[in-house]
């Protein structure tokens, strides 16, 4: 593993199952593809009803790149061997996003020819849930 890739894995610490993906990316020849990686922690669908064009009724999700987006530290992640988990944990479940939401933030993406994304993990939180 490459020094980005490592530094990539270790700066998401609830983003790990998206660690193979990430080590395929970063090893692709330089110039040869533009990709972006979004990572969202749980994706449930607003609906069970399927219409196109899918838009949500949610805030938009709020993105950041390397590091997840508005992270909480807290002095638990001081107590010896089970402080950072316990952080990790205690951040997790304020990354639920909706379906709708990360399509959306994907459209928007692609449709931006200047994306500030290219080579990067991306993690998102659900922007309403800031308030």
């Amino acid at each position: 593993m490459d020094k980005t890739s490592a530094n990539t894995l270790q700066s998401i610490p609830i983003f790990l199952a998206h660690g193979q993906n990430v080590k395929v990316l970063e090893a692709l020849p330089a110039n040869t593809v533009d990709w972006s990686m979004l990572c969202p922690q749980n994706m449930t669908p607003e609906s069970t009803e399927f219409s196109i064009p899918s838009k949500t009724e949610n805030a938009k999700v709020i993105a950041q790149a390397t590091w997840p987006p508005l992270w909480k530290e807290s002095w638990i992640k001081s107590i010896p061997f089970i402080g950072t988990f316990l952080t990790i944990a205690m951040n997790a479940s304020r990354y639920a996003t909706t379906l709708e939401q990360n399509a959306e933030f994907i459209a928007s993406d692609l449709e931006d020819w200047e994306s500030q994304w290219i080579g990067k993990v991306v993690g998102v939180i659900d922007g309403g849930s800031v308030l």
